[in-house]
Parts: structure tokens; sequence; C-alpha cells
């Protein structure tokens, strides 16, 4: 009896190791071939790749826009920001019409732009790129047209879109641009992810989606795209309603399809109740709000220069901060950190994290963290 009993205790705690063991590292990564894509089926936790820890941690480096004393170090509102392979930031203010930039130390090196349209001039600048090849890249919603700089702000070349669709746009090295449009069509909002040539055609459409539209009706928490471009001209989206992430090459073909295991985020009265109070009262009472039940799987998406890819999701972890998923190169779920609810990411480059927030008196700032990997693996 004795021995039976030790036996039992035995597949108990073989089986409690099991579990352990399962809950640490994740179950196995799988990586299948389907209709000619990789597709690669990620565990809900992290498996552990060589060198990197399952678990990483943000440090705070620097935070620009606090000295108000100095002219040009604080923003009237920030809409984006870049960064050069020197560390250096450029940070787009749409309502000054305005583009800082700052060293790696937060020290401004120059500031330029003026409202307008004539050369160099915006009206409604919506984001800023830093392209392959060494220029700034500025997409003017309201001119309707793009704007090529030298990384000291001086013109190089202006390109009309006014035979597109309003919608911000994202270049990669060769001067193809990539939108994302939103816009009614009998009585639906219909959602565009195309691909233009250089002379604005449009070549490729990679995916579409509508919803209902009701008149009166705002939605909070909306099914979008989130999107980028790898300096390796790959175009990286997502739609915000299933977490599967699509890989295209530069012929606009689909090589990779990464799918992740995730929770879906209720949302709850409470965070109903929070939201309405975020407006003021004459707009609730004019405006039907429409919460979804869950919360989408994400609500940002980056890839740095290692073609690593960060997706900031809408979990959230014990403190409150969201939890962002990494993935390397080849669509691997490896690890995981949490960044301030009220932070967004912008830009992800060696290894440092660049944020736009508020205050709690409604300043805009940048802050820049650096990613500690804590103990690396096999290093």
């Amino acid at each position: 009896m004795m021995k039976l009993t030790r036996s039992v205790l035995i597949v108990i705690e073989s089986l409690a190791l099991l579990c352990l063991s399962s809950l640490l590292f994740g179950q196995k990564i799988e990586i299948q071939k389907e209709g000619g894509v990789t597709v690669v089926y990620n565990p809900r936790i992290p498996v552990p790749l060589d060198g990197f820890s399952t678990q990483a941690t943000l440090k705070e480096e620097l935070i620009i826009g606090e000295e108000s004393d100095k002219e040009d170090y604080w923003f009237s509102y920030l809409s984006y920001l870049a960064v050069d392979d020197s560390g250096n930031i450029y940070t787009l203010d749409p309502r000054d019409i305005r583009i800082r930039v700052f060293n790696p130390t937060g020290k401004l090196i120059r500031a330029f732009g003026k409202r307008g349209q004539g050369p160099g001039e915006f009206q409604g600048p919506g984001c800023i790129v830093i392209t392959p090849d060494g220029k700034l890249f500025i997409s003017d919603v309201f001119n309707r047209r793009l704007t090529y700089l030298t990384l000291d702000g001086k013109l190089d070349k202006i390109i009309s879109l006014k035979t597109l669709p309003r919608g911000v746009v994202k270049p990669d090295s060769k001067g193809f641009l990539y939108q994302h449009t939103i816009a009614p069509a009998n009585g639906t909002m219909r959602q565009e992810m195309i691909k233009y040539d250089l002379d604005l055609n449009p070549i490729l459409k990679l995916h579409s989606c509508e919803r209902k539209k009701e008149q009166g009706v705002f939605e909070p928490y909306p099914i979008v795209y989130v999107y980028d471009v790898t300096q390796d001209d790959h175009f990286i989206w997502l739609l915000t309603s299933t977490y599967e992430i699509n890989v295209i090459d530069p012929n606009g073909k689909t090589i990779r399809r990464i799918k992740k295991d995730h929770k879906d985020i209720r949302v709850t009265k409470a965070d109903k109740e929070r939201y309405l109070k975020t407006h003021s009262q004459s707009f609730l009472e004019r405006i039907r709000f429409k919460f979804p039940k869950f919360y989408p799987v994400c609500s940002r998406q980056r890839v740095d220069e290692k073609n690593r890819i960060y997706i900031r999701t809408c979990e959230k972890d014990s403190k409150g901060d969201h939890i962002v998923d990494v993935f390397n190169h080849e669509g691997r779920y490896f690890s995981r950190f949490s960044v301030p609810a009220n932070e967004r990411i912008y830009a992800i480059k060696k290894d440092k994290v660049y944020c736009i927030l508020e205050d709690e008196d409604g300043i805009p700032l940048v802050k820049r963290y650096a990613i500690k990997w804590k103990e690396k693996i096999g290093s």
C-alpha cells in the first residue's frame, strides 16, 4: 500500500510540474504552411527565445516638453514623432504647425514649419516619417499633399494627393504609398487598406471591411487597422477585431500570418462610466453611445529596425498598465512589457521606446524609455 501511495504521489508531482512548466513557458509555438503562407500559432504566454527573457521592463530615460520657460521646448499639441538612426527625435505639432528636432539628450537642435499652402508650408500635417533614404516625410491631410524634406528642414519635393481619398499615408523606401481610408458607403462605414504606385495609381487592395453606421450614434473603441512599414519594405498590418498579424512582401504577397491566443477583455460598466466622464454634458445629450461587448485586441502596432513587432494590447497588468506583446522577425511571441495606459507608443528603435502623453494639466510630453530585457537567456 505504501509503495502504491508513493507511486501516486510521484505521478501527481510530475503532473504538477508539467502544469507549472506550461504556465511559466506557455505552449509550444507551431509553424505551418497553409496555402503557401507561413502561419505562426503563438500561445497566450510568451515562449523563451535565446538571448531574451520572457518579461521585460521599461526604464524612463528622458522627458521633453516640461521646460515651458524655453522657446520651442514645449508643445501645443503632439500628433506624431519619428526617430533617426542617431537617436534624434522629430516631433510634429499640428496646432502650432511646428516640427521640432531634439538630440538624444533632449536638447533642441532646430525648429521649423509654417502655416500656409506654399512650398514647405502646412495646413493639417497628419504624420511624420523618416524614410530609409534619410528624408523627412510629412503627410498634409488638409493640403492634400506629401512633403519631403531633408533632415535639416530643407524642401526636397512635393507630391499632390488630390487624386486620392483623404487619409494618412505611409511610404516605403521606393516611394510606394500605403493608405488607410475610412468613408461612409450606403449606410455603412467602409475601411480599406490600399497600396499605390509612384504615379498614385492603386495597385493592390490589401483588405477592406464595413460596419453599419447609425445616425446619431458614436462607437467608442471601434475596430480599425493598425500598421507599419519595415525598413526592408514589408508591410505589417492587423485588423483589431482579431489577433492576426499579416506580413506582406514588397511584391504585395502575403508571406506570413502571425496568430496569438489571447483573452477577450470585457468592457465593464465602470469602464463605460469612466469613458462618458471625458465628454461634455451637451455632447452626451446629442449623441448615443454604443459600446462594444469587448475591447479590440490591440490599439497600436510598431516595428523596430530588427523587424521585431510590438503590439500594444488592451490587456492590463496588475498596476493598470497596458501590456505590449513582442514578436521576433519570424513571428515568434517571445517577450512582453507594460506601458502606462495614458502613453501612446510612436517609435521603437535600438531598444528605446518613444511615447507621447499628456500630464495631469493636459501638457503634451515626449517620453523615452530603455527596454530592459532583465536576465538574458543563453548569452
